[in-house]
C-alpha cells in the first residue's frame, strides 16, 4: 500500500510538472515571452529540462536579451526541437553582432555609442558618481544559472563555474575623458562575479558572489574587504543600499538570507 502511494504521488508530481511545462509552452505561443520566460524557468531541473531551456531561450531572444539567450542555446549543444539550438545560437550572434551599445544624452537629445570594454558580457550592476559611472559585470555563463537548484547545477559544473569566475569583475568608465579602469581582482577587488555597487560619501561599496563586500576608499586610493571572517553573515552579497548612518548589506543565498548594517561613520 505505501509503495502504491508512493507512486501515485510520483506520477502526480509528474503530470503536475508537466502541466506546467505546457502553460509556458502555450504562453510561449501565445507571444505572452516575459510570462513565458517565468514559467519555463521553474521547469528547468525537471525531466523535460531541455525542451524547457530551449522554448525560454527563444522568449530571451524574442525579447532582446541576447547575452541570455545565447547562453542559453550554446548550453543546449545538438538539441532539436522545432528549430536547431545551434541555428539559433548563430541567428542570436549574429543579432548581438548588429545591435548598438547606445546610451542617451539628455543635454542634447541624441543617443551617443561609447567604447566601453567590459571584462564580462553581461552588466550585473551599475552606481553613477559624478562623471564616473562604475560598471559591475559577470559571464553569461553565470546567468543561465541563477537562483536555487539552478546555481547548485552552476556549482556543480566546474568548466562552467569555473569560467564563470575568469570573466567578469569591475570598471570605472569616466564620461567627460572616455577612459576606463579595470580592478584586478585578487589584488583590488576580490572576485571577478559582481552582485552590486553602491557609492556613498567617498567610498565605492562593491558586492560579490562569494568574496563578501570590497571597499574603495577614494580619498586613500586603497581596497579593503570584509567577509564571514570580519562578522558579514555572508560571503554572499546579494544587494546594497544606504542612509544617512548605515550600509545596508543584504546577503546570502540558497533561500537563507540575512541583512547587515555596518555604521559609516565608525566602522
Amino acid at each position: 500500500m505505501f509503495e502504491d502511494n508512493k507512486n501515485l504521488n510520483k506520477q502526480f508530481e509528474f503530470e503536475n510538472n508537466y502541466l506546467r511545462f505546457m502553460l509556458g509552452r502555450n504562453l510561449f505561443e501565445q507571444k505572452q515571452y516575459e510570462s513565458a520566460v517565468a514559467v519555463l524557468k521553474e521547469c528547468e531541473h525537471l525531466h523535460f529540462s531541455k525542451r524547457a531551456r530551449f522554448f525560454r531561450s527563444v522568449c530571451l531572444f524574442k525579447l532582446g536579451r541576447y547575452e541570455e539567450a545565447l547562453a542559453g542555446f550554446e548550453s543546449l549543444g545538438r538539441f532539436n526541437i522545432d528549430g536547431s539550438a545551434v541555428e539559433w545560437a548563430q541567428k542570436t550572434r549574429e543579432r548581438l553582432q548588429t545591435v548598438q551599445k547606445t546610451s542617451y544624452n539628455k543635454g542634447t537629445g541624441t543617443w551617443i555609442q561609447p567604447e566601453i570594454p567590459l571584462p564580462g558580457n553581461y552588466i550585473s550592476a551599475l552606481a553613477l558618481d559624478g562623471e564616473d559611472i562604475w560598471i559591475g559585470t559577470i559571464h553569461s555563463a553565470a546567468t543561465l544559472f541563477g537562483e536555487g537548484h539552478n546555481l547548485v547545477m552552476l556549482e556543480r559544473n566546474p568548466q562552467r563555474l569555473q569560467k564563470a569566475k575568469q570573466t567578469g569583475g569591475l570598471v570605472r568608465y569616466n564620461t567627460r575623458t572616455k577612459q576606463t579602469t579595470q580592478f584586478e581582482v585578487g589584488k583590488e577587488i576580490s572576485a571577478s562575479w559582481i552582485t552590486a555597487v553602491h557609492v556613498q560619501n567617498g567610498r565605492v561599496w562593491v558586492g560579490t558572489y562569494g568574496e563578501g563586500l570590497d571597499a574603495y576608499d577614494k580619498e586613500t586610493n586603497s581596497w579593503s574587504n570584509l567577509s564571514e571572517k570580519k562578522g558579514l553573515p555572508s560571503n554572499y552579497v546579494q544587494c546594497l543600499d544606504s542612509d544617512d548612518t548605515y550600509l545596508w548589506i543584504g546577503t546570502g543565498r540558497y533561500g537563507k538570507g540575512a541583512v547587515a548594517s555596518l555604521h559609516l561613520k565608525t566602522d
